[in-house]
């Protein structure tokens, strides 16, 4: 039951302390959870860190995926078999507006991200 201790965006997460015995904290397995994060990771920073290169790792996937999946043009790309065949630029390779047309392929790369 949540009434009386405000808007409760989590039910772990409580701002406020519970009657419940403990004090000030609402939930004593998730604080020394907390706690032993901290001392398990090795600070701060380590934690904000990590978590960092966790985005910037997504992202960099993200944005592989949809230039290898949407932007690069795969039919040229496989009909070059030899140099004359070949185009000597990577940019002839690549398609400018992807997006420009709606198919089921965008929609399926669009949905990915």
């Amino acid at each position: 039951d949540t009434s009386g201790i405000g808007f409760v965006f989590l039910r772990n997460f409580r701002l406020r302390p519970s009657d419940d015995g403990w004090g000030a904290v609402a939930n004593l397995d998730l604080f020394f959870s907390s706690i032993y994060n901290y001392y398990y990771q090795g600070g701060l920073a380590p934690i904000i860190g990590s978590g960092t290169v966790e985005l910037v790792s997504l992202f960099f996937t993200l944005w592989l995926s949809v230039f290898l999946f949407a932007y690069l043009d795969w039919n040229k790309l496989l009909t070059c078999t030899d140099e004359t065949s070949c185009d000597p630029y990577l940019h002839n390779y690549i398609i400018d507006r992807p997006f420009a047309t709606i198919s089921l392929w965008n929609f399926l790369v669009i949905l990915y991200c």
